[in-house]
């Protein structure tokens, strides 16, 4: 499936590079620029109600799948976040 800007996405990896900015994989997202730069989409990833957004980040496309509205929760960003900050703790996310 083509991506494109407003898509709703899903972090599959879980890379240096991302982890860095608090984002992390099974995060969502969704595609907040209209075009790409050689397979790079510009991603935001919020949380959940009044908190502020985790990152506004580059990933690669290869890195990302598209979901369906009813896959993307935010909530899940939220605890995927939290459980990094508590080492040993496994991040207990709906898939």
């Amino acid at each position: 499936m083509k991506m494109k800007e407003y898509d709703q996405v899903k972090l599959i990896v879980e890379k240096a590079c991302y982890a860095k900015e608090g984002v992390h994989k099974n995060m969502v997202g969704w595609i907040c620029h209209p075009e790409n730069s050689g397979n790079i989409w510009l991603v935001s990833f919020e949380q959940y109600g009044l908190l502020p957004e985790i990152a506004c980040i580059a990933v690669k496309e290869e890195d990302l799948v598209v979901i369906s509205p009813s896959e993307y929760h935010v909530k899940n960003n939220t605890v995927i976040a939290k459980s990094w900050e508590e080492p040993g703790k496994v991040p207990d996310v709906e898939d």
